[in-house]
């Protein structure tokens, strides 16, 4: 089957074209926003507010739409299922005739054009918006029982509930002319399918809005939020939905295929989890990043997080939790430069000195989220440090910062799935190895989202296996197996290390 699975992130439009019987890539392109589209006056694809606010065009989303199906034209009428990953949290507002204008839509109609007289919001809150903690408290404050309970995440300024209750708050007018609120990948979703369709339960997660136990809306968060909000909100539905065929617009105008299913549609998050080959318990995902992050499957059975990361749907079923961390490669980067050696001799470094003989630090440059913490650390007290200290000790306290709490996320950990840019460095994959005691494979995916959402297609629309697909898509580059010899020291090191954080 040829599957499509479209990435709509901050700053770019992202395709990946797979035939998922012969387990191959047909294709991949990007569209970057900044780059395409200079009328806009984006930074990098968004706008900057004040007061930490920030904000994207819909129309955006819509011209590179246009633009990826004119350059995907030629693969068109192959392509069988869609489905799209969008950045989670993000919503749009529509107004009553939004449904009306899709089903009008004609080849020669431009979707930007023809759709900006049903946007009630001309520019809508993405997931960098930090604006709204004013509201999270009003709505801390309304509602009656855990949010965390019942969502599986505290109230966050860049989830969707407190945007919609700061949109209702300051623009009750066109608040009430709202008639669909959508979430970026259920509207894109929408386009493609030529009706308003489902917001799946595993980005409905990520809005403070859904009971996390019964994958529907809860009455009381919605309350808790804003007025006649249900009635805004499209249904839930699961990820491994087909809405319905694609829309006529695409088949006269891009020649696709009249039979082509368009899926619902998820966050980056739950995409990402599955474009990484995380799809079942006890295989999870540290990216190494500017941030550093932890995701993987929990099973069926919600936790809560007690305010630590986040959970989510799993889009192959159950749950997934999530835990962000703000000092990454950063830090890393940081304490290189103070012992004033290069990667290599730092790798090698690291090697030599796994367990690290000296004591573990909180290893935070920059305030972090988990602890919440305030920075510990700088360029100069790194410089003060033995060279083992700053860069061993760092990275072996960041480590040990990430299993602390991804141990109250996830009962076993069997496998990590190891990328970003820090995993290539040998000494410090095989540090991952043994703390976690858990074997690492590094993966080398381009676009874990995107691929993740071709992946999705090809299983909501032909039933095709999680095994089958990560076996063909999300196979290892290269393993590390943990030394069993360091285990008991570092199980030692984890409790000195907890000491530190109490």
């Amino acid at each position: 089957m040829i599957c499509l699975g479209l990435d709509l992130s901050t700053q770019s439009l992202s395709a990946v074209l797979i035939d998922s019987a012969a387990g191959k890539i047909i294709h991949e392109e990007s569209i970057n926003f900044a780059e395409s589209f200079p009328e806009f006056e984006t930074e990098n694809g968004f706008i900057r507010g004040k007061n930490q606010e920030f904000y994207s065009y819909p129309q955006l989303y819509l011209v590179a739409i246009d633009k990826m199906m004119l350059a995907l034209e030629a693969y068109a009428p192959k392509i069988e299922t869609i489905s799209i990953s969008g950045h989670q949290h993000a919503s749009v507002y529509l107004k009553d005739n939004f449904t009306q204008i899709l089903t009008e839509l004609k080849a020669s109609d431009e979707l930007s054009k023809s759709l900006t007289p049903s946007f009630s919001r001309p520019i809508v809150p993405i997931w960098m918006d930090n604006s709204t903690s004013e509201e999270c408290k009003e709505m801390q404050n309304n509602l009656k029982g855990s949010v965390t309970e019942l969502s599986g995440s505290l109230y966050c300024e860049r989830f969707t509930a407190s945007q919609i209750r700061k949109f209702y708050k300051n623009s009750p007018e066109a608040y009430k002319d709202t008639k669909h609120i959508h979430l970026a990948s259920s509207f894109c979703a929408s386009i493609f399918a030529g009706k308003s369709v489902s917001i799946d339960t595993s980005d409905g997660a990520g809005m403070n809005l859904m009971n996390l136990s019964t994958g529907q809306w809860d009455q009381d968060l919605l309350d808790a939020c804003a007025p006649d909000l249900k009635d805004k909100l499209p249904s839930l539905a699961p990820a491994a939905s087909v809405a319905g065929k694609v829309s006529p617009y695409f088949v006269d105008k891009y020649s696709l295929n009249a039979n082509c299913d368009i899926c619902l549609s998820s966050g980056d998050n739950p995409n990402s989890l599955i474009g990484c080959g995380a799809t079942d318990p006890g295989t999870v995902v540290i990216s190494m990043g500017t941030s550093d992050t932890f995701f993987g499957a929990i099973g069926n059975e919600a936790i809560d997080t007690k305010g630590v990361g986040h959970i989510f749907g799993n889009p192959a079923g159950g749950y997934m939790s999530l835990i962000c961390f703000r000092n990454g490669s950063l830090s890393r980067e940081a304490a290189l430069k103070a012992t004033g050696l290069d990667w290599q001799e730092g790798e090698n470094l690291i090697a030599e000195n796994t367990p690290c003989l000296e004591e573990n630090y909180l290893p935070f440059i920059v305030d972090e989220m988990y602890p919440h913490c305030p920075a510990q650390i700088d360029s100069d007290k790194l410089a003060e440090f033995t060279a083992t200290k700053a860069l061993v000790g760092l990275i072996e306290s960041q480590i040990l910062n990430l299993r602390y709490y991804a141990n109250k996320h996830a009962k076993s950990i069997s496998t990590i799935r190891l990328t970003g840019g820090a995993s290539q460095n040998t000494a410090i994959a095989q540090m991952i190895a043994d703390v976690f005691q858990a074997k690492v494979e590094r993966i080398e995916i381009s676009n874990s989202a995107a691929l993740g959402a071709a992946m999705r297609a090809a299983n909501a629309s032909s039933k095709q296996a999680w095994s089958e697909l990560n076996s063909m898509f999300t196979a290892a580059k290269s393993q590390l197996l943990p030394n069993e010899a360091n285990k008991e020291a570092y199980e030692q090191k984890l409790v000195k290390y907890g000491q530190l954080l109490k």
